[in-house]
């Protein structure tokens, strides 16, 4: 078989799983095709800016993985890097459009280049709804990058015959049009990204890391294929988070303090517990617009009219700690509520309110798509959830189909917890999906070694590296 890697984003875990990869399909006996970062990429995850600094960096990390994969690969096995085919993009090739709506209705021969750069610049700037005008340059750059990665990687799939392609993510510009690519000429791929657990990579095969309908049918599959003391397992996975155990990704309760509520609390009154999202993280994903409302903003903006004159009740909204720091519009949106609602109280980001505390003390939890959802349930809470996430589909929520719907949920005070054990299948999930690494050894979310090698940069690039880390640390 003949297997291309697109390597776009050369930062651990992501760079080791490919070579993993890579490792596994070579001991197969597969012929191993590599096509790197280049400098015509004038913007993607890796490197948003279009540095310079950043080009090299790329270069001289896949060098080195590189070399060590060689080193390591069967005798006479075929590895060979490529690199895109010229062809003339115009600068101006970007259209233009009104507004963030506009650019994601885009396409370029059919294909949906205006989503992926949507995508791409809204996570770039957490900023889910981009000013277009204010980032005309960066939009423009990464539109020509999509469409130089369609135009480039289909001629390339023109001349070489491939059996196999496997990509990073497949939402981002530098790596949807070839994902497209593969769909319109029915070749096989794969994309990767990280799995539940440090110590898992996940493959999804002919599909996204961010599919619903695929996740939601996994985690019913691995649940009834699991090991006989699953429930346990599924239950370690709530009690290691509210320890503060990493698992998968940073803990974001790590700074908050355990038992610590909102001042002035009262359990007399009604109380509904709001944990929101990270607008920004999805909404460049298609399948994942809130089935009620236009964003969840509009939800809490609505619920809290609602009940602004009902003084037996408090709204506690727990800001994501994901959004600390930020001053986006999602922040500032929410941030305008407290002089417009008296029985509103805002935890911010960065509080040491204890998310956990808060989640026991309420009466009901609202959520549109956050793990404390999943959690809350677990805590044999009401839930109600009005969102989109990989676990919509398990029966541990009451799901509104209105906000009429909603409104009865959160003010039924006789609204019991629904099956915790459908919690417990999500747990389970989290810490059994994916593929053993077996080549890589996680020490933290970024850092590990490959076949007992650290793969990162080396020489003057290394230095450069700590010393931008160093700098950003004490900022």
């Amino acid at each position: 078989m003949r297997i291309l890697i697109q390597n776009t984003y050369p930062e651990t875990p992501h760079f080791e799983t490919e070579l993993e990869i890579a490792l596994n399909h070579l001991k197969n006996g597969h012929e191993v095709y590599f096509l790197p970062y280049i400098h015509q990429f004038k913007h993607c995850f890796y490197n948003p800016e279009n540095t310079f600094y950043r080009k090299l960096l790329a270069r001289n990390v896949f060098d080195n993985g590189l070399k060590l994969l060689k080193s390591v690969a069967p005798k006479n096995a075929s590895i060979s890097v490529l690199n895109y085919p010229e062809v003339h993009i115009p600068d101006n090739i970007f259209p233009g459009a009104a507004d963030i709506d506009d650019l994601k209705k885009i396409t370029y021969r059919g294909i949906d280049l205006g989503l992926a750069t949507a995508s791409s610049i809204i996570s770039y700037k957490r900023e889910h709804k981009l000013n277009i005008y204010k980032n005309e340059t960066l939009i423009a750059n990464a539109y020509y990058t999509a469409v130089f990665v369609y135009e480039s990687t289909k001629l390339l799939m023109q001349r070489l015959k491939f059996d196999k392609v496997v990509l990073f993510n497949g939402r981002f510009v530098e790596n949807r049009p070839l994902l497209r690519i593969c769909q319109e000429n029915n070749i096989n791929y794969s994309t990767h990204e990280r799995a539940g657990v440090l110590q898992h990579y996940l493959v999804r095969e002919n599909d996204i890391p961010h599919s619903i309908e695929t996740a939601s049918k996994e985690i019913d599959k691995i649940w009834e294929t699991g090991s006989i003391d699953k429930r346990k397992v599924g239950m370690d996975f709530f009690i290691n988070r509210r320890a503060r155990v990493q698992q998968g990704w940073h803990s974001y309760t790590t700074s908050q303090e355990p038992g610590i509520l909102p001042a002035g609390f009262d359990r007399s009154k009604r109380n509904i517990a709001i944990f929101n999202s990270s607008i920004d993280e999805c909404e460049g994903i298609d399948g994942y617009s809130n089935p009620i409302y236009k964003d969840e903003n509009v939800a809490i903006t609505q619920i809290c009219d609602d009940l602004k004159d009902q003084t037996d009740l408090r709204i506690y909204l727990r800001v994501h700690p994901n959004l600390k720091g930020l001053r986006n519009s999602q922040i500032i949106e929410l941030y305008n509520l407290k002089n417009k609602t008296s029985n509103l109280v805002i935890v911010e980001a960065g509080e040491k309110v204890d998310s956990y505390s808060l989640m026991e003390a309420a009466d009901v939890v609202l959520t549109f798509g956050s793990t404390t959802g999943i959690e809350a349930a677990f805590c044999g809470k009401p839930v109600v959830f009005a969102g989109k996430s990989f676990a919509e589909n398990l029966r541990c929520f009451h799901k509104p189909s209105s906000h009429q719907e909603l409104m009865k949920f959160i003010l039924n005070r006789e609204l019991k917890p629904l099956d915790k054990e459908e919690a417990i299948k999500y747990g389970y999930w989290e810490l059994s999906y994916g593929t053993s690494f077996k080549y890589y050894q996680p020490a933290s979310v970024t850092t590990g070694l490959f076949l007992e090698t650290q793969v990162g940069p080396t020489g003057i690039f290394k230095f450069l590296k700590q010393t931008k880390n160093f700098i950003r640390n004490i900022r």
